[in-house]
């Protein structure tokens, strides 16, 4: 094996940011896709294999048991029970925009409303480890994004970087890339 020499190996530097950050800036590489030159979308490309990784280790975290899945589709049919029915018999969602992002949502029968509550109570008594256990880990995960991450920066020379780039993907670029004059 050759040895490399360090004073000829690109010279890395780390930005530091917590894992919600890297997860924002793996969505905002999405704003960069139009942009052209072979350094520049490796760099893109590599930053974003790098921080998909790590992510998916979190997601891991908070991974439902098949348990809880089950328990979620005894929930999900608790609230079809006791939902308004359209003209085909299945339960009526309502859909409506929260915070810019679609939701949907039961259309429950008020005149029902002890009866859903009663057999909910009784539902998460039953499956009060399983609730437990899914909150823990929706917490360690909070905890986890929360924590310190880094992202290397990776070396291009000026003249590498795309000509028609604005200031938006500029800024965006930044956080993973430095530039070499």
């Amino acid at each position: 094996m050759k040895k490399v020499n360090e004073k000829s190996a690109p010279k890395s530097e780390e930005q530091k940011m917590t894992n919600v950050e890297a997860l924002q800036l793996y969505a905002d590489l999405k704003l960069l896709n139009d942009l052209t030159g072979f350094a520049f979308v490796m760099a893109v490309a590599d930053t974003a294999e790098r921080i998909e990784k790590e992510q998916k280790v979190l997601e891991k975290i908070k991974e439902f048991s098949d348990e809880f899945k089950v328990y979620q589709e005894e929930t999900r049919n608790l609230n079809d029970e006791f939902s308004y029915k359209d003209e085909s018999g299945k339960a009526k969602l309502i859909a409506e925009v929260v915070d810019g992002q679609q939701m949907q949502y039961y259309d429950l029968d008020k005149s029902k409303a002890k009866e859903r509550k009663a057999a909910l109570v009784k539902l998460n008594k039953k499956h009060k480890a399983l609730i437990d256990l899914q909150t823990e880990k929706q917490e360690k995960y909070m905890e986890a994004m929360a924590e310190s991450s880094t992202v290397e920066k990776i070396e291009i020379a000026a003249k590498q970087m795309p000509k028609n780039i604005s200031a938006i993907q500029v800024r965006i670029a930044r956080k993973f890339i430095k530039i070499k004059d």
